[in-house]
């Protein structure tokens, strides 16, 4: 169980040598924020292991792949990956160049921007009440005037209290603006990359049981498959994360239960299949076989048998 943030950050530097290559980086780390994470990690570094006394390990893993764990280690969540953004082909700069000498449509103005969450909206208030009693206090007034005006303030405290309670400051969603998973906008974004660093993650939780980082690599490459735009050349970018998780991850149990990344992927596959079925990346994937074909059926026969 994790202790507290000081009790982290106090703790000895614990030393991994990072890398798939002969060549590894050194990435030092508080032992403590580590160990926290999963059993493995805290046997590794806490337990009766040589690594433990030796204070350092190894860990055959990309080094990006590594620095994602650590950031989790440490904030308890991983900044999004990024996509490459590749050079336009001739035909889409031509139908760029069309669009610019076309003649410019009818403007019409935008409708107002609606606040953001949470975001106080300060507007005047010509029906706010102006004192009128010349400095004489309640001196004079009749109990059902006074009745009257209590009633009105406390609307009036209400609604300042609606208002204070509307505020928000981070506007821009702050530290954690960086953990929301990207959405591609158009078909020169090379989505291949940011999927294949989730499973990737996915891949490194799954096999030291570190069940908090597994969920949360699932829960964002969810997200980003269910708001892909699937562009006929970003085809190529599902089928290699179908490859890359069918060729890492567990085969099916003898109960037939199927690995959690290879379900997501597959059924994505499966709900795309009309765009997918098209391309020549894909039938290439059908013909290496493999339970990725018979998951895929199995999920697809649902629908049509």
């Amino acid at each position: 169980m994790a202790g507290s943030f000081s009790d982290l950050i106090l703790s000895d530097l614990f030393t991994f040598y990072v890398g798939t290559g002969e060549k590894k980086e050194v990435v030092r780390v508080h032992s403590r924020a580590i160990a926290a994470t999963c059993d493995y990690m805290k046997n590794l570094i806490e337990g009766d292991m040589k690594e433990a006394h030796d204070r350092t390990a190894k860990q055959d893993v990309e080094l990006e792949e590594f620095l994602r764990f650590v950031e989790y280690a440490y904030r308890g969540d991983f900044t999004a990956p990024s996509y490459i953004l590749e050079e336009r082909s001739a035909q889409a700069e031509v139908l760029v160049a069309d669009v610019a000498q076309s003649p410019p449509a009818e403007v019409i103005p935008p409708a107002p921007t609606p606040p953001i969450w949470g975001q106080a909206v300060v507007e005047a208030a010509d029906d706010a009440p102006v004192a009128a009693d010349g400095g004489w206090g309640d001196w004079g007034v009749s109990t059902k005037k006074k009745k009257k005006e209590k009633k009105v303030k406390s609307k009036v405290d209400l609604f300042r209290t609606e208002e204070f309670n509307k505020r928000y400051y981070l506007l821009d969603a702050g530290p954690q603006m960086g953990f929301a998973p990207a959405s591609n906008s158009a078909p020169e974004e090379n989505f291949t990359p940011v999927f294949l660093a989730y499973a990737r993650l996915y891949c490194f939780a799954e096999m030291r049981l570190i069940h908090g980082l597994k969920a949360s690599t699932l829960h964002k490459l969810h997200f980003a498959l269910s708001s892909f735009t699937l562009y006929p050349e970003r085809i190529g970018d599902v089928v290699e994360l179908a490859r890359y998780t069918y060729e890492n991850t567990p085969n099916r149990r003898a109960d037939g239960t199927v690995d959690e990344l290879r379900n997501l992927v597959v059924d994505y596959v499966a709900c795309e299949s009309a765009e997918i079925g098209k391309s020549n990346a894909f039938k290439e994937l059908l013909e290496e076989g493999g339970e990725f074909v018979s998951d895929l059926w199995n999920v697809v026969s649902k629908h049509v048998i």
